[in-house]
């Protein structure tokens, strides 16, 4: 009995087809997928928006360490080694004097930069008028706590002086009686070195080879 059942021929069959779904029904779609609307989108437009970016580049490092500005380092390398030298032992000392001025008034912010003790050092800012006209000071803090560390400058100066030319000793000019007269005034206790000697950058034979 024949199979009632009929084989298509070989080769014949048709797949069935995908349909596209589209918004617009009626709208033809290009081999690509896209709605035909006339605009011609080239692919390669895509992966020019998409290029490499060159290698990043880390930023250089700065020239110059932090540090004092340059116009300080600048006035420190036109001193000479004796000058340089005091301006440093200035500074250590007046950073611990002011340390103990802050612990003993109970203050946190310091009262004196860096820059403005080696200033004190560089320029000899040694009277009340001439440390007020620091750039950058504090007139309110300095007007109270300026006159301990002016005794500081005044005694180193004044070794300074002694170093360069000994006739220059014991000078007792009215600015040490006027700085005297305000310390007195505002019941600040004269800062005193603990071990109490006098300040090695102030020993005259120590610096007597660098001038020879």
């Amino acid at each position: 009995m024949p199979s009632p059942y009929v084989s298509l021929p070989v080769g014949r069959r048709r797949k069935k087809s995908r349909p596209v779904k589209s918004d617009d029904e009626n709208g033809a779609m290009t081999l690509n997928g896209y709605a035909n609307d006339g605009f011609m989108v080239n692919d390669n437009e895509g992966e020019e928006a998409f290029e490499e970016l060159p290698d990043h580049q880390p930023l250089k490092p700065p020239s110059r360490s932090p540090g004092l500005p340059i116009s300080i380092s600048a006035e420190l390398e036109d001193l000479s080694e004796i000058h340089r030298d005091i301006v440093d032992g200035f500074v250590q000392e007046a950073k611990v004097a002011e340390e103990k001025i802050r612990k003993r008034k109970g203050l946190r912010s310091p009262l004196f930069t860096e820059k403005e003790l080696h200033v004190m050092a560089i320029r000899w800012t040694t009277s009340l008028n001439k440390m007020s006209k620091i750039p950058g000071i504090q007139l309110d803090k300095f007007m109270i706590h300026g006159p301990e560390i002016l005794r500081i400058l005044r005694r180193y100066y004044s070794g300074y002086r002694e170093v360069m030319d000994p006739k220059c000793s014991g000078s007792n000019d009215q600015e040490i009686v006027d700085l005297l007269s305000s310390d007195a005034e505002m019941g600040e206790d004269a800062y005193e070195d603990e071990d109490g000697e006098d300040s090695p950058y102030f020993n005259t034979n120590r610096h007597a080879d660098i001038r020879a």
